[in-house]
């Protein structure tokens, strides 16, 4: 109804919706607006191929950190190397996917 009226008050046809009618409705929310969650999708999606196209080595890293949400110790635990090697080997892989993502 409140788009029924808002369309004969703007002297418009019953269905269509102008600008600022979808403006004022338009929700941040992602889960409420369909636009901004197909964008977040999308970018998932380029995300994820681009992690999937890295060398094993980076891959696991950036798996471990970021998805299984391990620590710098917990991975060089993990993978037998040290600490820095570690940061060095997520910083380096952080500057490839950037690369690719651009």
């Amino acid at each position: 109804h409140v788009c029924y009226h808002t369309c004969q008050k703007n002297n418009s046809q019953y269905g269509l919706v102008s600008d600022e009618m979808l403006f004022s409705i338009y929700d941040e929310k992602t889960d409420r607006n369909p636009e901004a969650h197909a964008m977040q999708q999308d970018e998932r999606s380029t995300l994820q191929q681009a992690v999937d196209e890295l060398p094993a080595t980076e891959k696991q890293i950036i798996i471990m950190k970021y998805y299984n949400q391990m620590t710098i110790e917990d991975i060089a635990s993990a993978l037998g190397i040290s600490r820095s090697t570690v940061k060095r080997r997520l910083a380096d892989t952080q500057k490839s996917l950037k690369k690719k993502l651009r």
